[in-house]
């Protein structure tokens, strides 16, 4: 990382809490008049991330399986998937995406990346604010999400697709720590997505944590739509990522499949409507408030 990029970083995380303080009473004054109560919890955490002593005590019992995977990998390569870039060739002839190049990780280095504490307990806050039993995840890597997702009220069952045998093997461990109510299927999204439909499996919650690219990312938005019950959600990670990942989700956003649209921080939420919702959709931006976030890889 440059000087320049570092200075910007600092500045923009300084803006950041600036606009959290000053936008604070207008931010609760908006959601507690525009948004249904079962969001109000979420969007608090979302907007100031403060830890209740459970959460932080929830937080560091999983960062525990951080640290025991980086050090039982220090000297051993994990073979893991890397993100394509935005224009690259996407799609076979098959219409299923092209996952990215299958790269060696070493020192443990990939067990550094992936679900932190705050982001970690806004994934079981969505849960709750959903009442989510049953999650599908796209994006396994070491099972640390999992772990949030397994640790919310509902206790919900959790399905979990990785491209990378290694990885799954070591998510099975993680999770195992929290719960037996999961299983971790080893393939690629498209292939396990198929059988999934074609078994008639439904989901209150699929969430979208892999294949950071814009098209790829419209491509499961749409093939999500039939495994996820109605009133249910679509949870997009990253939507500041890229230029082509936040265009996916203002797409996706726009989309009149769903009732309510979360802009979330670093994240997307997408509430699939009823057929009993008749209300005017909802839009709600966090970013409003707090600033909209950097680019992680900005070109991509």
């Amino acid at each position: 990382m440059n000087l320049k990029t570092l200075v910007l970083k600092v500045v923009h995380r300084i803006i950041g809490k600036k606009n959290v303080v000053s936008n604070k009473r207008k931010f609760k004054e908006e959601i507690f008049t525009k948004l249904p109560s079962n969001y109000i919890d979420l969007l608090s955490f979302s907007y100031d991330r403060k830890l209740s002593k459970a959460d932080a005590k929830l937080g560091r019992k999983i960062e525990t399986f951080r640290v025991i995977v980086a050090d039982r990998y220090k000297d051993k390569s994990v073979s893991t998937f890397a993100s394509p870039k935005s224009g690259s060739e996407l799609f076979d002839s098959e219409g299923n995406v092209i996952p990215g190049r299958f790269v060696e990780s070493k020192k443990g280095s990939f067990a550094r990346t992936g679900t932190g504490i705050p982001t970690g307990i806004q994934l079981k806050k969505i849960t709750e604010a959903i009442s989510a039993r049953s999650i599908l995840e796209l994006g396994t890597n070491t099972g640390l999400s999992g772990c949030y997702f397994l640790s919310s009220l509902q206790q919900p069952y959790l399905c979990t697709i990785e491209g990378s045998s290694d990885l799954c093997k070591i998510a099975e461990m993680n999770l195992g720590q929290i719960t037996k109510n999961f299983e971790v299927v080893n393939g690629m999204f498209d292939d396990v997505i198929e059988d999934l439909i074609q078994s008639g499996r439904k989901f209150d919650l699929a969430f979208v944590d892999g294949q950071h690219e814009e098209q790829a990312t419209l491509h499961y938005a749409e093939k999500l739509k039939s495994l996820v019950n109605p009133g249910g959600g679509i949870l997009f990670d990253d939507i500041y990522w890229s230029e082509g990942m936040h265009s996916a989700w203002l797409k996706v956003s726009k989309d009149p499949a769903f009732s309510t649209t979360l802009d979330l921080g670093s994240r997307g939420l997408c509430i699939l409507a009823t057929k009993d919702d008749k209300a005017e959709k909802i839009h709600f931006e966090l970013t409003k408030y707090t600033g909209k976030p950097l680019l992680t890889r900005s070109g991509w």
